[in-house]
């Protein structure tokens, strides 16, 4: 799934908040303290999710590509297969840039495949929903650096 929109700000200012979100996620997940510095391509961490049976299990978080301010990826790896993410920002204007959010998921087992992609269509609208719901979080915290 793609969603893409244009956010008035800098991406650079965007992109820090991201660091920021992920160096906060790392913190938590790890228990130590890591910074901007610490992170790169290929940097992981284990990070421990509930499933949807209310069950904690862990994914292995891989940071594939880490392009300061352009471009971050990154996958979470499972027993169900990976998911990816990445953020792409690209100036737009002056005063504004965009921001192209994708996701995907790739699983050896066929049925995981299958699954995805059944939920995706049925969870297709609750998904943008909630993609630009996080864009619009990112729109006023970039209101606020002003």
């Amino acid at each position: 799934m793609e969603v893409t929109k244009i956010l008035k700000g800098t991406k650079e200012e965007c992109f820090d908040i991201i660091l920021e979100a992920l160096i906060h996620d790392i913190n938590q997940e790890t228990e130590t303290e890591v910074t901007v510095d610490d992170i790169h391509s290929g940097y992981s961490y284990v990070k421990i999710l509930p499933n949807r049976l209310g069950k904690d299990g862990s994914v292995n978080v891989v940071i594939d590509e880490l392009e300061v301010p352009t471009f971050y990826q990154a996958r979470f790896e499972s027993n169900q297969g990976t998911n990816r993410l990445s953020y792409s920002l690209s100036d737009n204007d002056s005063e504004s840039f965009n921001l192209i959010y994708q996701e995907s998921f790739d699983s050896p087992k066929k049925m995981n495949q299958w699954n995805f992609k059944l939920g995706n269509f049925i969870y297709k609208r609750s998904s943008k929903k909630r993609i630009n719901i996080m864009f619009d979080q990112l729109q006023r915290l970039l209101n606020e650096e002003k």
